[in-house]
């Protein structure tokens, strides 16, 4: 007997809701700081989808629900994680863990202030995959070993990106995308080839910036339509000054927008997959240029090859099923053979069990009481 279909999601199904998310996950690229993103965010959804109505205190209270409700993962500045850390200082890493082991492991992983997007993919081999950001101090290759140890992990691979192809975390849109649509692709920002120096000022100003908008009830940044002018008062910062350090980062690129982002899965977009290409590297720049253009594609790199994890070609993919992430990754297939390219293996990995979601912290006191704790004898520090 077939099971019945879910119900329609009414937050979800809501098209103003549905807007906002476009426009909020998208986010405010090439727009200066201001103390007032809902704003921002309502001159954008009438300009690009013509919701006259709509105001700032509007976005502020619908995006307000749909976090208390879970759809809203959380609300925030993005930062060009690359840029300021440094391009060997950020990568996605590869855990071998007994299925055992995975809960222990999680626990040790999402404990590091650097470690994001951490998920079970797959029951053997390497089934564990997080993002990990150490500031400049820290060798990455060396804390990715240490959490490999203190996990009780049979290997590591730390995946650097070697060229980031597309970022666009737009699920909500990407979701609404056919097979073969494609779609032009926002400037990337290159990582540095070394991390960003902060000033003490600077520092201070992100350690107040980078954690999400407080929603919780009772909370004053929920009420306000100036949350970033409620945080800084109360750091004893004003909220002017705090404003002139945070416009020179993004001047510096360091604050790539600020963005509402959808709790995909808790928003019925239920599947998640890591798609992978293994090809000779004379046709490396044609698939390159090839996996980009395609809409449904949230995220792409090239990264590093291993013998036993041999792929180069990275895209993420999220949509309600595996079968619609397939029909995707089947038409960028066909796209690259009519270029060309000669595919020698490929997969999607699809992402199980989440086992933990936040921000990286770029603040370097927050890595260095964590290291402290875990690395007293200073392994993983980098040589001066």
């Amino acid at each position: 007997m077939a099971r019945a279909a879910s119900p329609p999601d009414p937050l979800m199904a809501d098209p103003v809701n549905r807007t906002l998310l476009k426009v909020g996950e998208a986010g405010l690229a090439g727009l200066p700081f201001t103390h007032r993103p809902w704003d921002q965010l309502a001159d954008a959804a009438r300009e690009k989808f013509h919701l006259e109505k709509i105001s700032g205190d509007d976005v502020r209270i619908r995006v307000r629900d749909l976090t208390r409700a879970g759809r809203v993962r959380y609300s925030r500045w993005i930062l060009e994680t690359g840029k300021l850390v440094g391009k060997t200082n950020t990568a996605l890493v590869a855990l071998e863990t007994d299925s055992s082991k995975v809960d222990a492991a999680a626990a040790v992983l999402t404990s590091h202030p650097g470690v994001s997007h951490c998920y079970l993919r797959g029951d053997k081999g390497y089934n564990v995959w997080f993002t990990l950001a150490v500031p400049p101090a820290w060798s990455l290759e060396k804390t990715a070993d240490l959490l490999r140890d203190l996990s009780g992990a049979s290997a590591v691979r730390v995946l650097f990106a070697e060229r980031m192809l597309k970022i666009q975390v737009a699920h909500t849109a990407a979701a609404d995308r056919q097979a073969g649509e494609k779609a032009a692709a926002p400037k990337v920002v290159q990582p540095d080839a070394a991390g960003f120096v902060l000033s003490d000022e600077e520092e201070r100003c992100l350690e107040i910036l980078w954690e999400p908008i407080d929603f919780s009830e009772g909370s004053a940044e929920a009420d306000s339509d100036e949350p970033y002018a409620v945080r800084s008062r109360k750091a004893g910062i004003s909220p002017d000054r705090f404003a002139e350090c945070l416009r020179g980062l993004q001047q510096k690129e360091i604050l790539r927008r600020f963005s509402v982002i959808l709790n995909h899965r808790s928003a019925g977009i239920s599947a998640n997959g890591m798609c992978q290409w293994d090809v000779p590297d004379e046709d490396l720049d044609r698939l390159a240029a090839v996996i980009p253009q395609f809409a449904a594609v949230t995220h792409a790199y090239i990264r590093t090859r291993y013998e036993d994890i041999p792929y180069r070609l990275y895209a993420m993919l999220h949509g309600p099923s595996f079968d619609w992430i397939k029909d995707r990754k089947t038409a960028i297939d066909v796209a690259a053979e009519k270029e060309g390219v000669r595919i020698r293996n490929s997969r999607v990995l699809i992402s199980g069990r989440e086992l933990g979601m936040k921000p990286p912290c770029p603040v370097p006191l927050v890595h260095r009481a964590w290291f402290e704790k875990n690395d007293p004898m200073g392994a993983c520090r980098r040589a001066p």
